[in-house]
């Protein structure tokens, strides 16, 4: 009985004690946590209202995508497809080459807004898409069906979105939320 009454002593204790924050030094070395893991996890900001950003975090290619691709492509455009975005970019070693990116793999309307979603395939229900503003390269601009609702008339919605928010540059290849397709094997000049 005395045996009983000490693990009901220990167990009331451990439950009334403050809890705190398991150290990344315990996580045992088998588990698939990387170091960089430990510390995007560790950085989080939460505002006052509960939402939190890792764009700033260490190891934010592991929690989400990567973005300011512009700080290491140039030349970035649309062609005939409006779907498609073309993009110069540099890898690690110095070396440019030639990127093209469907985006529907990264853009989904929204009741006529685009919005940064992984496999969004926004261009069903939108049209006249592409970079319309010269001084802004990043802004990738569509005209978009708000959800359609039975017995409603909608019109088009004209729409925007910077590409840089969520796109980036991983190792000279045009990537967002994950998602890369294959460099071209061509060269290009910045």
């Amino acid at each position: 009985m005395q045996f009983s009454t000490t693990i009901l002593a220990a167990a009331a204790a451990s439950l009334t004690s403050p809890l705190t924050p398991p150290s990344p030094s315990i996580v045992p070395s088998s588990t698939f946590l990387t170091h960089a893991a430990v510390e995007a996890v560790e950085s989080f900001k939460v505002s006052a209202n509960g939402t939190f950003s890792i764009n700033n975090a260490p190891g934010n290619g592991l929690l989400a995508s990567h973005h300011n691709f512009s700080k290491t492509c140039t030349n970035i455009h649309g062609d005939f497809i409006d779907t498609i975005v073309w993009a110069c970019c540099s890898n690690m070693n110095g070396a440019w080459s030639q990127n093209r990116f469907r985006l529907g793999q990264c853009l989904e309307n929204r009741r006529g807004k685009l919005v940064a979603r992984r496999d969004g395939r926004f261009w069903r229900t939108c049209q006249d898409c592409g970079f319309k503003d010269p001084y802004r390269a990043t802004m990738y601009s569509c005209r978009c069906w708000p959800k359609p609702t039975a017995g409603v008339e909608h019109k088009l919605v004209d729409t925007e979105i910077d590409l840089d928010t969520f796109m980036g540059n991983d190792q000279g290849e045009l990537a967002c939320f994950g998602v890369k397709e294959r460099r071209r094997n061509e060269e290009c000049q910045p």
